[in-house]
Parts: structure tokens; C-alpha cells; sequence
């Protein structure tokens, strides 16, 4: 909490607008993912060329996806829960919000970095792994297991790239490595603050 700003400025920023751009090389595939966030609720569409729009909404408690491949429907259980605290930029600050225990592993390495795994956990099973860097104090990414309609893939993700907006430090690049792909996210617009029309939330 310190390392990107400290508890009152994170507590200061009330919405955002961002804007990425994903490229996965493997399969020669780039798509523009925006998102509006505005307290507990949020609104994210994905755009992926031949694929088609992705859109996930959260209000109050519900989360509902569409897709091309699945269709509209209302997530649940271990699903919804991961949807809930993967929206969430300050997650490392509001971890109780989503986990009841944390417990450090050890550490690992990458590149020259040191890198400082704690492992978050509920009793229903949830769990991911959250890592800091050691010199520093910042969010250095996760690894954890993404529910899908077709099971559990395992994920790794590495940030780096902070930036400070409105006080607070934010990873403008992430790298995520999956079983049979990688993907590379550049964060080309981040707004705070912005006004929001509570409707971009309204789930259809």
C-alpha cells in the first residue's frame, strides 16, 4: 500500500477509464479492451478482430458475460468471485475485500529481480498467489488457476512499466503466460475520477 501511494490516496480515486491494447504474437491476434469502473461496479468490453465483442458487467452483486462462443449468462461460484477481485487495480491494498488469509510462501526469481510470493485463500477453495518485488514493495503480478466454462487453466502474470496517476502507482504493462500461449498488455489511456453514467453498469 505504501509502495503505490499510500492508503489515502488510493482511497481517493472513485472511478476509472482505461484503456489496453492485448497482442498475442502466437496467434497473430491483437484486441482493444476497455473498461469503466466506477466503486463496486464495472463494465469491461473486449474487441477481438474475427472473434467478435466480449462484455462483462457487475452490479451490486451480479456479474454477467457475453460472448461470441457462450452466449449472454450470469456467472456464479469460483467464477464470479475470480471476475470480482481480478476487476479490481488495487487489488494487493483490498485483498480482505475478496480473501480471509494470507500467507507468505518464499521467494523466487525473476530475471534480477526477487520476487515475494504470498498466497491469498478462502475456505471454499479460492486461492492466488500474489507477488511483490522485494526491493521496492510494488506488485510484481499473480498466478493462479482461471475458471472457465472448460475448466481450470493455469495463469501467470508480471506487471511492470508504473506510472503515477493522481498520486497513485499503476502497472502499465503485463505479461501473461498461459499453457499454450503468451499475451502482451499495454495500457494506452488510464482516467481517474472521470464522471461515469451509472447505465454503462445496467446489466441487459
Amino acid at each position: 500500500i505504501d509502495a503505490v501511494g499510500g492508503a489515502d490516496a488510493i482511497a481517493k480515486i472513485q472511478s476509472s477509464y482505461t484503456e489496453a491494447t492485448t497482442e498475442i504474437k502466437a496467434q497473430g491476434i491483437n484486441l482493444v479492451t476497455k473498461i469503466w469502473s466506477k466503486g463496486k461496479d464495472f463494465y469491461l468490453e473486449s474487441d477481438m478482430p474475427g472473434v467478435g465483442l466480449s462484455q462483462v458487467w457487475k452490479k451490486g452483486d451480479e456479474i454477467w458475460s457475453k460472448d461470441p462462443i457462450n452466449g449472454m449468462r450470469k456467472l456464479d461460484g469460483k467464477e464470479a468471485a475470480q471476475t470480482r477481485w481480478s476487476s479490481d487495480p488495487m487489488l494487493a491494498a483490498n485483498w480482505k475485500v475478496y480473501f480471509e488469509s494470507a500467507k507468505t510462501l518464499g521467494r523466487t526469481k525473476d530475471g534480477d529481480r526477487s520476487l515475494v510470493e504470498v498466497e491469498l485463500s478462502n475456505p471454499d477453495g479460492n486461492k492466488l498467489v500474489l507477488l511483490f518485488d522485494e526491493a521496492t514493495g510494488l506488485p510484481a503480478g499473480q498466478s493462479f488457476e482461471q475458471q472457465t466454462p472448460m475448466g481450470a487453466l493455469p495463469i501467470r502474470i508480471t506487471v511492470d512499466d508504473y506510472r503515477d496517476v493522481s498520486g497513485v502507482k499503476f502497472a502499465f504493462r503485463s505479461v501473461t503466460d498461459m499453457q499454450v500461449m503468451s499475451a502482451v498488455q499495454v495500457t494506452n489511456k488510464l482516467e481517474v475520477n472521470v464522471d461515469i453514467d451509472d447505465a454503462k453498469f445496467e446489466i441487459p
